[in-house]
């Protein structure tokens, strides 16, 4: 085991730690590295609005400097608890429910730490926006 994670910082280089949480400006400027559109700012609620996969996606920022990945759904008819369940039982790190409004929701919470870097922590995005797509197909079909 030590060897293949020798092996991965030889042939990927040791990542760059983050010096601190980051920011919200941080996290903007990172989803806008990482490709994702229509990136809105609100530095007095702490959160950021942006475009994945033609979904609008919500990152809050706690006052820890951790963040919620938050997506929300109509329910085409009345929304189904089962689905809900069946998806949370399934999926480890996610978060799903109806909210009071009978919609359906989607989340992820990561607790930062100051031992990742840029790129771990753009993994996380790719995992919750690798998720839409599946969780689409749960409640729309």
């Amino acid at each position: 085991m030590r060897f293949i994670a020798l092996v991965m910082v030889l042939v990927l280089g040791t990542p760059m730690l983050l010096a601190q949480k980051p920011s919200l400006d941080d996290y903007g400027k990172l989803l806008e590295q990482e490709g994702y559109g229509s990136i809105e700012v609100d530095k007095d609620d702490q959160f950021i609005r942006f475009k994945a996969e033609g979904e609008t996606v919500m990152l809050f920022l706690d006052e820890d400097l951790d963040f919620q990945l938050y997506a929300g759904y109509i329910a085409p008819s009345e929304p189904e608890c089962g689905l809900v369940n069946l998806w949370n039982r399934d999926h480890r790190f996610f978060r799903s429910y109806v909210d009071d409004e009978g919609d359906y929701v989607l989340e992820y919470d990561h607790i930062v730490s100051d031992r990742e870097s840029e790129e771990e922590l753009a993994l996380h995005f790719r995992f919750f926006v690798g998720a839409l797509g599946e969780f689409q197909r749960l409640i729309y079909e």
